[in-house]
């Protein structure tokens, strides 16, 4: 089937296409799953363009990839998950390209927090986003050269993220002005990324911005009732029925 397109510029833009999978793990860990019905949409950290949606906002993002054709930033990739309590992953890995851009292995960069399936109560999950752009002779040149987040931890405790500050970042040598950061709210954490893409040569598009969508985790489910001993049938005394 092909995937729908949209025209920019003099260039295509191809929809994201969304991989999900679901992986058994057998533990006894609480649910991270989404608020879908209350969601918070963050400015852009870079230059604002024509802006896709990467991501349906149902799965918490923990690692980006992105890599560049021809010096343009025109592939991207980020990862997620959600889970339910005591019971499989459920994995998430949309891709986003320009016109007919592929993923270069060889220009690749990754941000990858702890991985959600190996941690244990401190799944660590992408809060912040702050882009750096190559050099600004022109707007033609505001290309995406580099990205550097922030995570939040998820405390099962009190079954919401904490913030922490450490920095985690990959860039190109091209990287020159780090643009202001954007932040998701206290106690929420990436679900979805949007793409600014716009024009950055003669009739070439890539990306030179990104904006978060946030959510806080859905709370936990009740306990069960606690199990009953079996219940005893009113009866005489043995002398029939």
């Amino acid at each position: 089937m092909t995937s729908p397109r949209h025209k920019i510029g003099f260039f295509t833009i191809v929809a994201a296409v969304t991989t999900v999978a679901t992986v058994a793990i057998a533990n006894n860990f609480p649910a991270i799953k989404p608020v879908t019905s209350a969601v918070h949409k963050t400015g852009v950290s870079g230059r604002t363009g024509t802006e896709h949606k990467l991501g349906d906002g149902q799965f918490f993002i923990y690692a980006l990839e992105w890599s560049e054709r021809n010096d343009d930033p025109c592939w991207f990739r980020s990862l997620g998950i959600w889970r339910n309590k005591d019971a499989g992953w459920n994995f998430s890995s949309p891709e986003h390209r320009v016109a007919s851009c592929t993923e270069h292995p060889a220009s690749r960069k990754t941000i990858y927090l702890q991985d959600p399936k190996t941690a244990t109560s401190s799944s660590r999950f992408i809060r912040s986003v702050q882009v750096c752009t190559s050099e600004k002779k022109d707007s033609y040149n505001e290309k995406l050269k580099g990205i550097r987040v922030k995570s939040a931890r998820f405390d099962p405790a009190t079954n919401t993220f904490v913030s922490e500050n450490a920095i985690e970042e990959s860039y190109r040598n091209n990287c020159k002005n780090w643009e202001p950061e954007v932040t998701c709210p206290e106690g929420q954490a990436a679900t979805a990324i949007y793409l600014q893409v716009g024009q950055v040569g003669k009739g070439t598009n890539a990306y030179n911005g990104i904006a978060l969508q946030c959510a806080s985790p859905e709370p936990q489910p009740p306990p069960p009732p606690p199990a009953q001993g079996p219940v005893k049938k009113p009866g005489g005394f043995g002398f029939g029925k």
